[in-house]
């Protein structure tokens, strides 16, 4: 008897694991990218004015009126998740966000001033509707009221259909004239600083003890070796907008996409602030650009540029339902672009 129960246990084992093995196959279900995200399917080929912004398509039809509210929301209170989904069936307007992001960069990026009701909140979803703000952190639901109203007309839509678009970089940002704005955005002065080449191809230029490298993949190394006679003391906020403001402006730097902010982690006495770039609502893997703040100054940085621009070839991925039911319980679902071989750039779901 003890045999039999042992031999059909194992043969459910064995039928457990060809079931996962099968539905691996199915999806093509990859061992993700290096950020720790969780790939949700195969890749075929194996502005700064907004640091921050959702993974909405049709955000750009309700930026001013987000931009407006934020600036004069006067109440907040708790609400429950079915105040939130009975918003969303109403036909409220939805904003994803990558990463839980601070309300005053929100509203900054859209050139207005926050509330102060918001004080240091930060948003991981919103949804803009007749009844008022809704904000979710990551944790509670909370409404937020105005004196203005807004009629949505029809919803924002959901994302794209199943067709993505390729994506291509550009090399423009390593002409002389724009290679002198990453320098002005760093604070070096681009017609006095020492200039060689290394052998590998890296533009390097220093400015007494700092030094900045400019690689020919578009990537922007930093280091101030200074010592100052007196460090500052730099709140959040103050060194996010140091981050923001060390940032290149320009299409020749980002193409048709933006960098946007991804996050700040505190240490013992600074600030380590990232940014993700994205485009077309999909985000580029590998295109993170990350700052260090220490004692009121910016010391190291790795600023990826992407000047990247959406190609007239698309792709299809599995149907979006598809992929939400295969991401993992806490995780985001993306759109993410991967690069081939060629420097192509293709689309596929994951999650983060």
């Amino acid at each position: 008897m003890v045999e039999r129960i042992k031999t059909c246990i194992i043969a459910l084992l064995l039928l457990s694991l060809a079931g996962l093995t099968a539905l691996n196959l199915l999806y093509g279900r990859d061992a993700g990218p290096a950020d720790g995200s969780v790939g949700l399917g195969k890749f075929d080929k194996g502005t700064t004015a907004e640091a921050t912004r959702p993974l909405t398509a049709g955000y750009d039809a309700y930026r001013t009126q987000l931009g407006e509210f934020l600036a004069s929301a006067d109440s907040k209170e708790t609400v429950t998740r079915r105040v939130w989904e009975t918003a969303l069936l109403e036909g409220g307007a939805r904003f994803v966000f990558l990463d839980a992001a601070p309300v005053w960069l929100l509203a900054e990026g859209l050139a207005f001033t926050a509330s102060d009701i918001f004080g240091e909140t930060r948003v991981s979803e919103m949804i803009l509707s007749g009844r008022g703000l809704l904000i979710y952190d990551g944790e509670a639901f909370t409404l937020c009221g105005g004196p203005l109203e807004f009629d949505i007309v029809e919803p924002a839509a959901d994302g794209p259909g199943n067709m993505y678009p390729l994506a291509v970089l550009s090399d423009r940002f390593r002409d002389e004239a724009n290679i002198s704005i990453v320098l002005e955005a760093l604070g070096f002065n681009p017609n006095t600083n020492i200039r060689y080449t290394q052998a590998d191809g890296d533009k390097v230029y220093v400015d007494e003890q700092r030094t900045l490298h400019v690689s020919p993949g578009g990537c922007v190394t930093y280091h101030d070796g200074t010592r100052y006679p007196e460090e500052q003391t730099l709140d959040e906020r103050e060194a996010i907008r140091l981050c923001v403001g060390a940032i290149p402006v320009g299409a020749v730097f980002w193409g048709e996409g933006s960098p946007v902010f991804g996050g700040v982690n505190t240490f013992e006495d600074g600030y380590e602030v990232t940014f993700n770039y994205i485009l077309n609502d999909g985000v580029f893997i590998g295109r993170q650009s990350e700052f260090v703040v220490k004692g009121g100054y910016l010391r190291e940085a790795v600023i990826r540029l992407c000047p990247a621009s959406v190609s007239v070839t698309t792709e299809e991925l599995m149907p979006r339902r598809r992929a939400q039911a295969l991401t993992p319980e806490g995780k985001t679902l993306c759109v993410g672009y991967a690069e081939d071989e060629d420097g192509v750039w293709h689309p596929d779901w994951y999650a983060r």
